[in-house]
């Protein structure tokens, strides 16, 4: 399962994330809606049912404000942005680690937070779960300056 998210004035604008990938995005979104005072509505954007953003000028606003954020850090294009919500793998490996051994770790305490990279403890190196490629983050910013609105299915 996934994120379709189609161009509403540029039907040929088309974005697609795994629900891995679309959570972090999801996040940076909600991030620089408050830091640029934006004022969209995104409570429809965790759901495939049609929310999105009808406005333009906002889609391209919202492009630039997550370029700025990703100026901001030290991150590359190739680069991972990890957002903690209490799932994690082992790193490199990709096993999933087990909710007893997140708790006794003290990974939870992450929680909501964006990382930079993996998480070294004495038990292993572990990730959160959900990431998305600093090139694909990049990619959506593409499609909001090209998509003229956006309906995410």
């Amino acid at each position: 399962m996934g994120m379709d998210v189609s161009g509403k004035g540029n039907k040929k604008a088309y974005f697609r994330a795994s629900c891995w990938s679309w959570r972090p995005i999801h996040q940076m979104i909600e991030a620089v809606n408050i830091i640029e005072n934006l004022e969209i509505d995104t409570s429809g954007f965790g759901y495939n049912d049609g929310s999105g953003i009808s406005d333009t000028v906002k889609c391209v606003r919202m492009s630039k404000a997550i370029r700025k954020q990703i100026k901001k850090s030290t991150l590359k294009e190739d680069d991972e942005l990890y957002l903690a919500l209490g799932s994690w793998s082992t790193f490199p490996d990709g096993r999933f680690v087990d909710s007893d051994k997140v708790e006794r770790l003290g990974l939870n305490a992450l929680s909501g937070d964006f990382c930079e990279g993996p998480i070294s403890t004495e038990e292993g190196i572990f990730v959160p779960t959900h990431s998305v490629r600093i090139s694909h983050l990049l990619e959506f910013c593409d499609f909001l300056e090209e998509c003229q609105g956006f309906e995410i299915w």
